[in-house]
């Protein structure tokens, strides 16, 4: 389920690998992945964990020596995963400092952390004055978040629409789809290149475009592809998580979290997805 939601948002991945080192394993002794050692840890930590059966494990925030500092369910969002994450730093600050030569970055990555951690003040602060195309490019992408829509475009509007052509196609249709306006998210998302380095993301988010615009083979199609081209990119597995939950004829009438009931999982994933995907819920103006 992180893999199709929390882990295709950059600020997620930013902040793990900028200040926590990720450790992942399975419980169980039949798999791949299963892990010993790592298993004894975390029920030292957690006994309920221990049985033959247990429910799925939350996401634990844990020092290397046993501390348990904070926790997040598997089928967290992205904020909720980034408010843990967040929250964690923020009432244990001696494991926030920046690493060795961390300040010695360019100010755009130094910006980057600084919006992982929720500091867009200071992220804005040290973007301020003349910007490369980039820098204005990341400007526009915090206030997309933050939701000051206009501010994003304004910015948009003042780069170099040959040069940026996709990283604006993109920023603009997301734009449109946070005003809910999807036949221009469709528009914006369709001129996309296939050589961008976000084409998966564009492509994903395209598929929505169609989905809301009754489009839904169309949209279906899309994530396939999506899927067949980039693999276990994250934003397959989020194309992934849209396709079970729907069909040519719309949302599925009753959308099972179980890939081993009904639709199958293009990724061949099986067991438990989580909640319904948010994205299938927007509504077009």
């Amino acid at each position: 389920m992180l893999r199709s939601g929390p882990f295709t948002d950059e600020r997620v991945i930013g902040l793990l690998n900028q200040r926590f080192i990720p450790i992942y394993f399975d419980l169980s002794s039949k798999s791949p992945a299963s892990d010993i050692d790592a298993k004894r840890f975390v029920t030292q930590l957690k006994p309920e964990l221990g049985g033959s059966r247990v429910p799925t494990p939350p996401v634990l925030f844990v020092t290397a020596d046993g501390e348990l500092l904070g926790e997040v369910s598997n089928y967290a969002s992205e904020s909720e995963v980034l408010g843990a994450l967040r929250d964690v730093l923020r009432k244990n600050s001696k494991y926030a400092k920046p690493s060795d030569g961390e300040d010695e970055r360019s100010r755009l990555a130094r910006a980057h952390t600084h919006h992982y951690l929720g500091e867009d003040e200071e992220a804005m602060a040290l973007l301020s004055g003349p910007r490369s195309a980039k820098e204005s490019l990341f400007v526009a992408q915090i206030a997309r978040r933050a939701g000051d829509l206009d501010i994003a475009e304004k910015v948009l509007e003042g780069l170099d629409s040959k040069k940026f052509a996709d990283d604006i196609a993109l920023e603009h249709g997301l734009l449109a789809f946070a005003r809910g306006d999807v036949k221009t998210m469709r528009l914006r998302l369709a001129a996309y290149s296939e050589e961008g380095a976000r084409a998966p993301e564009a492509r994903y988010f395209l598929g929505i475009a169609l989905f809301h615009l009754g489009e839904h083979a169309q949209a279906r199609a899309t994530w396939k592809k999506l899927i067949e081209q980039y693999g276990e990119h994250p934003f397959s597995y989020r194309a992934d998580w849209a396709y079970t939950q729907t069909t040519d004829e719309g949302l599925a009438a009753e959308r099972s979290s179980f890939t081993t009931q009904g639709r199958k999982s293009l990724l061949g994933r099986h067991g438990y997805m989580g909640r319904n995907n948010p994205d299938l819920t927007r509504r077009s103006d």
